[in-house]
């Protein structure tokens, strides 16, 4: 017995992405049983507990072992806007948050991890040129075709992180084009994000991955246990790190996982 207690000390780590993982949008929650989890900068509710995303968070957040660290593209300002039970909001904050795509770590106590933070601000101040160029050429873009989008340098904890797009009329078909532009003037090592309405251009030092590697290098035992998990392909690089991963059956993940069988 006295083995088994020891077993059962271990922390358990849960990486967790938030949108379509722990969340759901406005466009897919079920109404019936779902308690709102998010609103945006206007106070309009943009994220929703499902009953069984409610059940799920009931299980992760059961064991005083489990410690979650929520990972998402949110900014700090958008994690700031989440209210999920057992975790963050109302005044609750139990977890560590990688946010931005990685460019930030916060502490349960609400500040940055000072050492993480040195080094986003040495790559942020290495590639500000680069970010920078990529966001004057793609708002020129737009604006020379007329597509109404927003384009702007993404910022967390005062640094210039990444190229953020979003259609200001949810035109997908223009997302597609500015995609395939952006593609194509693409700095060498960057990388793209990809989602519907949402087109982020990430800079060879930020990713949720890189992230979570110094989290695990810096605050995770060697026998402690841990779990990714996410939605999209873009979470499986930092799923791949941990030990088990979870996802969604309706999710991107998933569904490609089906196809390939």
């Amino acid at each position: 017995m006295a083995h088994i207690r020891e077993i059962n000390a271990k922390t358990i780590w849960a990486f967790a992405d938030v949108d379509d993982m722990l969340i759901a949008s406005t466009r897919t929650a079920p109404a019936d049983g779902s308690v709102v989890a998010a609103v945006d900068g206007k106070g309009a509710v943009c994220g929703w507990l499902t009953p069984k995303q409610q059940q799920f968070l009931a299980l992760l957040t059961a064991g005083s072992q489990v410690r979650i660290v929520l990972t998402t593209a949110r900014t700090s300002t958008g994690v700031s806007q989440l209210t999920i039970p057992g975790i963050c909001g109302a005044g609750q904050n139990t977890c560590y948050s990688i946010v931005s795509f990685g460019g930030r770590i916060i502490m349960p106590n609400g500040e940055s991890e000072p050492r993480f933070r040195e080094l986003m601000a040495k790559g942020a101040s290495d590639y500000k040129v680069l970010i920078d160029a990529l966001c004057s050429g793609m708002t020129s873009y737009c604006s020379e075709h007329k597509i109404d989008a927003r384009v702007r340098v993404a910022s967390d904890d005062g640094f210039g992180l990444f190229v953020s797009i979003k259609h200001n009329k949810r035109n997908l078909e223009e997302m597609a084009e500015l995609h395939r532009v952006l593609k194509a003037r693409l700095p060498e090592g960057f990388s793209l994000h990809f989602n519907g309405n949402f087109i982020a251009a990430m800079p060879p030092f930020l990713g949720k991955d890189k992230a979570v590697q110094w989290f695990m290098d810096n605050y995770v035992a060697a026998d402690d246990l841990t779990i990714g998990l996410g939605d999209s392909h873009t979470d499986l690089p930092f799923m791949g790190l941990c030990d088990m991963a979870v996802t969604p059956t309706a999710s991107q993940i998933f569904s490609t996982l089906k196809k390939s069988l």
